[in-house]
């Protein structure tokens, strides 16, 4: 503590010489001061810095270049950068010093004196740096104070206003003759574009000017740029630091121990870190990956296990879900749903944790590896420079893939295991138990034959089919036809009829199909009914919805509806990059309207947004939401089978009957998540052979 003391007494005094150097430098009396301190007590030294506080205060001088200077001296920041430049110092003669007795027996006594060097430059840097902008800064206040004085600054300030004024007017004269030429279409619109950018340019550079030659703004501009411009200084200052010491790296070598590689492996996926932090000396990436480790090991590994947390088991408890410490007597029900979920997380978990200790201890074999050939550890400005490169992607998408895993895959994960269990009827959690059965479920095709299962699951997979064909194709197909007519340059307000086919995909879905459903609806009170009777077209009210003819024609004109005007928005923004080039070479050689469409537009669509059109496949046979308000999977069969499948049924719909009480057998919801997972299946088989092509014809 005393040491510290002295050091930061000396770096007041140091900063008090600067100050007192510069105020005699511009021919300022100043009282005569001996700045020596090398021989002098700490009791001495604390005397002489009081001495000279009380003397450097505004009150003591009446010059205003020395109060600008004392203000700016003495602030807390350049206080700080002294005392951080003279730990430069100090580091670097303890460098010199280590390694001057080191390299007569040791390279690490020749890496020392690089070392040091290096530190001393970095210091004579700083230093230069810190000093030019503080001198800059006061000259620049001194001069404003001039102006102020003189009475120059006001004037000199209408002036630059009067300019700037006439560079705005002059600039407005401009635009509003361009947009006269825009308006005669004298002048094209990407021309108009062209001129709007040039004299925005001109404008800017034209002020920018102005401020150079007026004294005020120019130093101003000083003023206000000088912290920028010092942080960039130093970090070029920074960076020529640390290429000196890469150097020194990669120059000289390193003496190590043998048999390194090994022990540094194992203690690294024991602890992450701690090679990093005793054998390698790279201490800011072995504390950052310490921290990690110890999150990992006082963390994640007992939350696996099944601590913090009661009502889940962790992975022993993932073994029988609960099922060996239920109790009906004593209360105690454990979750089984809480108990897969949460043993599919601690699973994932524990995954992470491998991963990641066999990362760190294949990372410390490959260091040691090379410290025992001679190659010194990188330092941290390494992996910095890394994970602002090549490592910048890698870490954006770490992040990315993490959501993906828990957010997407563990439900989905959850999910398929259901399957694999005996959850459903008889065995609803937490009420009664949950167990493993195998493939029991899976089974239950062959076993619910005689219920007509077949037959059931031979409706819906027909209409799925056909739902999600009609319902992919109709929207696409007119989607495309109605953003190619906007697109069209024969077309005016073409912004006002964008905006008209966009409402039905900004208006809620649901909100859409419940008032639709509602015209819909039989007896006198649908509005379709009134109309046609109203104008003689039916001669008796119709119930629409429970038709199995035209429920489901009208279910897919909705869905048509719905979804067209989110391919229309794509398609047309498609459209607007499609190069001009390309239909003015195929005018030149004769090609026709149609055949432009045909061989050109179309072939450049659908190459751009096949991955959409995809999605929009999968979309539509999932489509859970327009069939369950809709129509609600009816109408009824003549003769429906005891799983209540309806005409408008489709896969996901259907299934959503089964576990919710259509029908009761055991292990009902274990079924139908088995199902579900066979329709997953299918879709992805689907999309995956959709991207794949779509990616070989884009090669």
């Amino acid at each position: 503590m005393l040491f510290f003391t002295v050091i930061v007494n000396k770096f007041s005094l140091i900063i008090n010489w600067k100050l007192y150097i510069y105020i005699k430098s511009k021919k300022i009396s100043v009282q005569p001061f001996d700045f020596s301190y090398n021989h002098l007590t700490k009791k001495e030294l604390q005397e002489k810095i009081t001495k000279l506080k009380e003397y450097f205060i505004v009150s003591n001088f009446n010059e205003q270049l020395a109060i600008i200077a004392i203000q700016s001296f003495l602030t807390s920041t350049n206080i700080k950068r002294t005392e951080y430049e003279g730990n430069l110092l100090l580091k670097s003669q303890y460098k010199q010093k280590i390694g001057t007795i080191k390299k007569s027996y040791s390279y690490e006594g020749i890496y020392n004196l690089e070392e040091a060097k290096a530190l001393k430059e970095k210091f004579i840097d700083y230093r230069i740096t810190r000093l030019k902008y503080r001198y800059e800064k006061i000259d620049a206040k001194y001069q404003l104070h001039l102006l102020k004085i003189n009475n120059v600054y006001q004037k000199e300030k209408e002036e630059f206003n009067t300019k700037r004024n006439e560079i705005q007017k002059e600039y407005q004269v401009r635009i509003s003759e361009l947009n006269q030429k825009i308006k005669n279409k004298d002048i094209s619109k990407q021309a108009y574009k062209n001129k709007l950018v040039e004299y925005k340019i001109y404008r800017k550079e034209a002020i920018n000017e102005a401020k150079l030659k007026s004294k005020i703004q120019s130093n101003k501009e000083i003023l206000r740029s000088s912290f920028w411009r010092e942080l960039s200084e130093y970090k070029v200052n920074l960076k020529v630091y640390e290429s000196k010491i890469n150097e020194a790296q990669k120059t000289i070598p390193i003496e190590t121990s043998k048999n390194l590689r090994y022990f540094a492996s194992m203690l690294n996926f024991i602890f992450p870190g701690l090679s990093e932090l005793i054998f390698f000396k790279q201490f800011t990436k072995g504390i950052l990956m310490s921290i990690v480790s110890i999150i990992s090991i006082v963390g994640i590994i007992p939350f696996s296990f099944g601590a913090y947390w009661d009502e889940m088991g962790g992975i022993p408890g993932f073994s029988d879900l609960g099922a060996g410490i239920h109790n009906n007597a004593l209360g105690i029900l454990p979750d089984a749903r809480v108990y897969l979920f949460g043993g599919v997380i601690s699973v994932i978990l524990m995954v992470f944790v491998l991963i990641y200790h066999s990362v760190s201890s294949l990372g410390a074999y490959r260091v040691a590896k090379f410290l025992e050939y001679g190659s010194r550890p990188n330092k941290w400005t390494h992996t910095k420079r890394w994970l602002n490169s090549s490592g910048f992607p890698w870490m954006i998408s770490l992040v990315g893939w993490m959501l993906m895993i828990f957010i997407v895959a563990t439900p989905v994960i959850t999910s398929i295991l259901v399957s694999f269990t005996n959850y459903g009827f008889e065995h609803y959690a937490p009420a009664q138990t949950v167990e493993w059965v195998g493939l029991k479920q899976w089974g239950k095709w062959w076993t619910l034959r005689e219920n007509r299962l077949f037959e059931s699951l031979q409706s819906v997979i027909l209409w799925s089919i056909i739902w999600t064909i009609l319902s992919t194709l109709f929207p696409i197909s007119l989607g495309i036809l109605i953003a190619i007519l906007t697109n069209n340059q024969r077309i005016r307000f073409k912004k006002i009829f964008r905006l008209i086919y966009i409402l039905p995909w900004a208006i809620p879905a649901f909100v859409t199909l419940s008032f639709i459903r509602s015209m819909f609806i039989g007896g006198d009170e649908g509005l379709i009914n009134k109309i046609l009777l109203t104008i003689g077209l039916v001669k008796e009210s119709r119930n629409w919805l429970q038709e199995i003819g035209t429920a489901r024609v009208l279910v897919i004109v909705v869905q048509t509806w719905i979804a067209y005007a989110w391919i229309f928005m794509l398609v047309t923004g498609n459209l607007q990059s499609i190069p001009k080039d390309i239909y003015e070479a195929g005018s030149v050689d004769g090609a026709k309207g149609r055949q432009l469409f045909w061989y050109l537009t179309l072939p450049s669509l659908l190459l751009s947004i096949a991955p959409m059109l995809i999605g929009q496949f999968v979309g539509a046979f999932n489509n859970f939401t327009t069939i369950s308000i809709f129509t609600g999977g009816g109408p009824a069969f003549p003769n429906p089978t005891i799983f209540g499948e309806g005409s408008t049924d489709i896969i996901i719909s259907w299934v959503f009957k089964i576990t919710t009480g259509g029908i009761q057998f055991p292990g009902n919801q274990a079924f139908a998540a088995a199902l579900t997972t066979l329709a997953a299946s299918f879709s992805i088989a689907v999309s995956a052979r959709g991207f794949i092509k779509t990616m070989s014809r884009r090669d």
